[in-house]
């Protein structure tokens, strides 16, 4: 494959909830991981220049200077970002340097595998729609392509070549809470190569409520929940990433005290939900949940975390996307690109 994934999935018994509680029952999450390119001319290593220094004085043209940006300050607790596999520094020697996939102008169809976010099991009979541009609209229009998975969750999709593409999946009502989907869209899905089938996730009602229980809260009904994974340079997931969230009109999604609250929560390491952590693990891996819908605009994303010991907040990675009421989106957050979308990194 020209672009290579793991896709991490979770069969286990929660024991022990933070009340003590038992819920016997199997939590499975299953995100899809998006590796870097290895072929697009944007893997050019070294250290990224230093912001420039702030505008002390008038500019030439007699406007006042502009205000300084503001600052972000990680917890003493974030540890310097990690690779995965060791304990070694992340690789972000790329930061700033990459650039989106440049695609070819011309479309390509594929087979999408629609399967169970919890179970991995074929989900049959789903609607899907397929954006080959990356931007989830309201309605398939367009270059947009909607279609229905077969009995096997098999669904014929459209997507840029050398491009990346987003999907989203519609809610379906069934006669129990495993068998209602419920929204699901994702963001920067390379353009499978010819004759390649490729891996979706459809979520249920079960999952989406089952989630914020295992971290410990209650989800709000109308909210969305946005899940993924941060990378380094290499591919490798990040421990030492912490989430920050913006809506489109620049207001940050900042985590609250009540249970109905937004949260951004991470995992253990092993790809298993952990309400005490403060940052990603070594799995890499992020779920927030009660985040509000962001309307017709997409919101940002962000990882933030350390490159040295003592050293300040550095932004990662920043991606956008569209949140939706009862919905789960799917971003995962590379390094930062230098055609990062407007406004990362200014709050």
């Amino acid at each position: 494959m020209r672009w290579s994934w793991s896709v991490p999935r979770i069969h286990r018994e929660v024991m022990e909830m933070r009340t003590g509680t038992r819920l016997g029952m199997v939590f499975g999450l299953a995100l899809s991981v998006a590796g870097c390119g290895d072929d697009d001319g944007d893997t050019d290593s070294g250290t990224p220049p230093p912001p420039p220094p702030a505008d002390m004085g008038p500019r030439e043209d007699g406007d006042p200077p502009p205000p300084p940006p503001p600052t972000f300050e990680l917890p003493a607790e974030v540890p310097v970002a990690e690779r995965q596999d060791s304990m070694m520094p992340a690789d972000f020697s790329c930061l700033g340097m990459r650039t989106r996939p440049m695609g070819e102008g011309m479309n390509r169809m594929f087979d999408m595998q629609v399967n169970d976010f919890q179970t991995g099991d074929p989900v049959p009979e789903v609607t899907v729609q397929f954006f080959p541009d990356n931007i989830v609209l309201d309605t398939c229009s367009g270059d947009c392509l909607e279609g229905e998975s077969s009995e096997m969750g098999v669904v014929g999709g459209r997507g840029e070549i050398g491009g990346w593409f987003a999907y989203r999946v519609l809610p379906k009502a069934g006669p129990t809470p495993p068998s209602t989907v419920v929204g699901a869209v994702q963001y920067n899905e390379p353009t499978p190569a010819e004759g390649e089938t490729w891996e979706g996730n459809s979520v249920s009602e079960a999952t989406l409520r089952l989630i914020p229980t295992v971290f410990g809260f209650r989800r709000a009904a109308g909210t969305g929940l946005v899940a993924g994974t941060v990378f380094d340079c290499n591919g490798d997931a990040v421990r030492g990433g912490v989430i920050r969230m913006f809506l489109p009109d620049g207001s940050e999604v900042v985590e609250g005290m009540a249970m109905s609250d937004p949260h951004h929560e991470y995992f253990d390491g092993e790809e298993f939900p952990s309400p005490d952590q403060i940052h990603t693990n070594t799995d890499g891996l992020y779920a927030s949940a009660n985040v509000p819908p962001s309307g017709t605009e997409p919101m940002r994303i962000e990882a933030w975390g350390r490159l040295e010991s003592g050293g300040p907040a550095v932004l990662l990675g920043c991606e956008e996307g569209r949140t939706f009421a009862d919905t789960v989106t799917i971003m995962n957050l590379e390094p930062l690109r230098s055609d990062a979308p407007d406004g990362c990194g200014a709050q």
